[in-house]
């Protein structure tokens, strides 16, 4: 599956498991993912995004 977005809980079991010695294919296997992103993640060569959620000022204060 192309462009999967790896939320920040799957990235921390990923390194959590990376570090108690669990090789990435079985990772990656486990939480039907390509190896390599397993791989990317356990580098540290990315992190996922924590997103704020978003919130719209009320119609009657945007100024038109």
């Amino acid at each position: 599956m192309k462009g999967v977005i790896i939320e920040v809980d799957i990235y921390s079991a990923i390194r959590t498991r990376y570090s108690d010695g669990e090789s990435i294919r079985s990772i990656a296997k486990d939480l039907s993912i390509s190896r390599q992103t397993v791989k990317k993640y356990c580098e540290g060569a990315t992190h996922p995004e924590v997103r704020k959620s978003y919130q719209r000022a009320p119609l009657s204060l945007i100024h038109i």
